[in-house]
């Protein structure tokens, strides 16, 4: 269970990452607004 638990963690790591990759790629200003 705990090796099952750690690569889907892992997986949602790297998704969670890949979806904050993108959005900073695709939407640099709206962070730039958002913190102003």
């Amino acid at each position: 269970t705990f090796r099952f638990n750690r690569r889907l963690s892992a997986q949602r790591g790297m998704l969670f990452y890949r979806l904050l990759q993108q959005a900073v790629l695709v939407d640099p200003v709206s962070h730039a607004d958002l913190f102003k």
